[in-house]
């Protein structure tokens, strides 16, 4: 809640992280807090402020796999919500 609240008033991730840290207070991986938490996935909404978890939303479906046939590689694609 407080990193949301702090985010509403303007306040930067990158100060934020530093708060959270002088604090100790653990990353959700357990290490030190950086400003990417908050926005990683440049706009996929994986950050933490963009994630819909972490405000008690589950999401199904919203990403699928999806294999090159001539890499072998797979790529994970955003699926279109309106379908």
């Amino acid at each position: 809640m407080r990193i949301f609240e702090e985010y509403a008033r303007g306040e930067p991730v990158r100060e934020i992280a530093g708060r959270l840290n002088r604090n100790a207070i653990p990353s959700p991986s357990g290490s030190a807090w950086n400003h990417t938490v908050f926005i990683a996935g440049g706009g996929s909404g994986r950050g933490i402020i963009g994630n819909r978890i972490y405000v008690g939303e589950l999401v199904w479906n919203n990403h699928r796999s999806v294999k090159n046939p001539e890499t072998k590689s797979a790529a994970s694609v955003r699926v279109d919500p309106s379908i």
